[in-house]
């Protein structure tokens, strides 16, 4: 299933790390691949190379390239998923999140979470 949340600030999709971290971490999903796309500020042919990391680097990871140019929120497309693709979040360059999980309960989670903060469509 996916949800998708309306479109968001730079500042609002930035906010979302520590909710993704959450998420993944209330699976007990530690290892991640994070894979930079469509519009990243890099040559086209780094786009889609896997990053592995644990779950503890990702928020000093995105907040690094954030700086470097790298990831423009909202602009730039960021994959984030655990290392089965069981769950993806993707960070959308329509300046939206994409929830891809078979998980109903964590869909629920996000979806409640989205609805609370008004980020549903």
């Amino acid at each position: 299933m996916e949800i998708v949340s309306k479109e968001l600030s730079a500042a609002q999709i930035l906010a979302e790390i520590p909710e993704i971290v959450h998420a993944f971490r209330r699976m007990g999903l530690e290892e991640l691949t994070v894979v930079f796309g469509w519009a990243s500020g890099q040559e086209i042919d780094r786009w889609w190379h896997p990053h592995f990391m644990t779950l503890d680097n990702l928020e000093s990871f995105v907040r690094q390239h954030v700086e470097d140019g790298v990831f423009l929120p909202g602009e730039s497309d960021l994959h984030i998923c655990d290392r089965a693709n069981a769950v993806e979040f993707l960070l959308c360059h329509e300046s939206d999140i994409h929830l891809r999980t078979e998980d109903a309960a964590m869909a629920e989670t996000i979806e409640q979470a989205w609805d609370r903060k008004g980020y549903r469509r």
